[in-house]
């Protein structure tokens, strides 16, 4: 179950710390069910067909036996090549997707300044910009295996996995207060990955240690500010999506699986 502030988070009327969306896991702190999370139109997201996540590493075998419990048939490992060194287990004729948003992770020393939220939410247009067609192809498997319970994560379960999550609850009709809060709720299990990678480390772990506090936090001020910045360019986080070939039958299948 989730613990510290971010599990008993709330934001109106949803109460997006409910002991049930985090997955109580040893070696993965970051797995959590984007059910109930409601939409504009008075709809709510399913509870336990869709899941975000951080990375199975460090995962032993009830951590594997627990997904499979929850029947989670697809997964969707957003990682580099360079970082993937376990992999989820599935139940019975599901499947694992690789699908790098980036091949390799850039060396530290190329990564641009990040001194603030703003600076890290123009990383993430950046990478929406330059991964969309990727974006586009996690939203087609998602919704062609939208009948079954679904997981989809990175390394840390707070940048790619939060720049695709938050593109998947607009698309959903989530308004943007709940993406905010939902995107802050990484926080306090992130600094707890840090933690445990720093204190275990692995040769394909994130550096985590040489990245600045902006880059290993998950603020509220990050995703507003991206929301803020994305829209302002481009309209919506969608537009990106729409331009790289995201289709309406994917979002309507999207929409009717996931939404109650």
């Amino acid at each position: 179950m989730a613990s510290g502030a971010g599990a008993s988070a709330t934001w109106g009327l949803v109460d997006l710390g409910d002991p049930a969306r985090f997955v109580s896991l040893r070696g993965a702190l970051n797995v959590r069910d984007l059910g109930g999370y409601p939409t504009a139109d008075g709809r709510a997201i399913k509870w336990g067909l869709v899941y975000r996540g951080d990375g199975p590493e460090r995962i032993d075998g009830d951590d594997r036996a627990e997904i499979v419990r929850r029947g989670i048939a697809t997964v969707i490992d957003l990682r580099a090549a360079s970082e993937r060194g376990a992999s989820w287990s599935v139940v019975d004729g599901g499947i694992v997707h690789d699908l790098s948003l980036f091949e390799n992770l850039p060396d530290v020393s190329e990564l641009p300044v990040l001194r603030g939220p703003s600076d890290m939410a123009a990383r993430y247009v950046w990478r929406v910009e330059t991964t969309a067609p990727i974006m586009v192809t996690a939203l087609d498997i998602m919704a062609a295996a939208s009948d079954r319970p679904m997981l989809f994560h990175c390394s840390g379960g707070k940048d790619r996995t939060g720049t695709l999550s938050a593109a998947l609850l607009e698309l959903l009709g989530v308004g943007d207060d709940v993406i905010v809060a939902d995107y802050a709720l990484s926080h306090e299990p992130h600094q707890r990955i840090v933690a445990m990678v720093l204190g275990d480390p692995k040769p394909q772990d994130v550096k985590y240690a040489h990245l600045p506090d902006v880059a290993i936090s998950a603020h509220a001020e990050t995703m507003e500010s991206f929301l803020a910045q994305i829209r302002d360019k481009h309209g919506s986080i969608a537009a990106p999506l729409w331009a790289a070939g995201l289709s309406e039958a994917t979002v309507a299948t999207l929409r009717g699986a996931l939404l109650v």
